[in-house]
């Protein structure tokens, strides 16, 4: 049954999964850490489906120092599947150090490594890792990451090589992994669809990340993937980091001003241009940052780093 559950966990089956967990759940206690590896699968269903009481004892037992006493490979498998649950509530700082151990350990009983490999570099992105550092964590495992046939694994690899990329040059190698997923992978389309979108939030292309993550809540709505569609919903939510390179240097200063509460005619008048000007810039700063009024800049990280 084990062997079951790891390939259903591998197509992203995880309501088939979860039965056969439950199933197995009468058969094996948890007090056995020699069957670890079986039960990390667990921690990975319950993050995508939402809370429940088996993942989040596992994530407790084994989310401390207690992932050390196990042999190395059940170490691996939980410390991915950890690291996956992680990535679903939007830790991705934390994410990516489980996925990088796990990966270190080595094991990958249920989840091809080339998926894991994704994971990764999307966790290392979302924290604010660069293009390069995840281009330089992709040439790591490039050499151990097996071609299986199919579909899946160019696809997976196109999403690796997307997160590579700075923004305005990722969109064809995620629109070629959308393509390649959209038939009989919709957790993967799903996942690359929400990458694009973190991504694109982040050059301040609001209107397109919106459309992508409409797709992407849907489709993870449709597998029932209630973890996922919290995360989408947060993301939404959450402004984006470091908005300001994306402005000129006059919409900066109009902005300092306006969080200064100062009017438009009295920025016009320390600015030395009309107030016709400074509503036309300050209409160019909201579309860019994907806001429509003056109330929502102090929400917004505009740091220049």
């Amino acid at each position: 049954m084990a062997s079951r559950i790891h390939v259903e966990m591998a197509r992203c089956h995880y309501r088939a999964a979860e039965s056969l967990l439950r199933r197995l759940d009468r058969v094996l206690p948890y007090q056995t850490t020699g069957t670890a590896h079986v039960w990390a699968p667990q921690v990975q269903v319950n993050a995508v489906l939402g809370p429940g009481d088996e993942g989040e004892r596992l994530a407790w037992r084994f989310g401390g120092d207690g992932i050390f006493r196990l042999p190395p490979e059940a170490r691996s498998d939980v410390a991915i599947a950890l690291g996956h649950r992680a990535l679903v509530e939007g830790d991705h700082e934390r994410a990516a150090a489980l996925l990088r151990q796990g990966l270190t350990t080595g094991g990958f009983l249920y989840d091809p490594k080339t998926a894991i490999v994704a994971d990764l570099l999307e966790a290392t992105r979302a924290a604010g890792g660069s293009a390069d550092q995840a281009g330089a964590l992709l040439q790591i495992h490039t050499s151990w990451l097996p071609d299986r046939g199919g579909v899946r694994f160019p696809a997976l690899m196109a999403r690796c090589q997307a997160l590579t990329m700075a923004p305005d040059e990722a969109d064809a190698a995620f629109a070629t992994a959308a393509e390649l997923t959209a038939e009989g992978y919709p957790v993967d389309l799903a996942r690359t669809l929400l990458a694009h979108a973190r991504m694109l939030r982040g050059v301040g292309r609001f209107g397109d990340a919106e459309t992508l993550l409409e797709r992407a809540s849907a489709v993870f709505q449709g597998e029932g993937l209630s973890g996922w569609v919290t995360h989408v919903e947060m993301l939404r939510t959450t402004p984006p980091r470091g908005l300001g390179p994306l402005l000129t240097a006059t919409e900066r200063q109009i902005v300092q001003m306006a969080l200064e509460r100062r009017t438009n005619s009295e920025i016009a008048q320390s600015l030395y241009m009309s107030k016709r000007s400074v509503e036309q810039h300050l209409t160019r700063t909201f579309r860019k940052l994907g806001i429509s009024r003056k109330s929502q800049l102090a929400d917004l990280d505009l740091s220049f780093e």
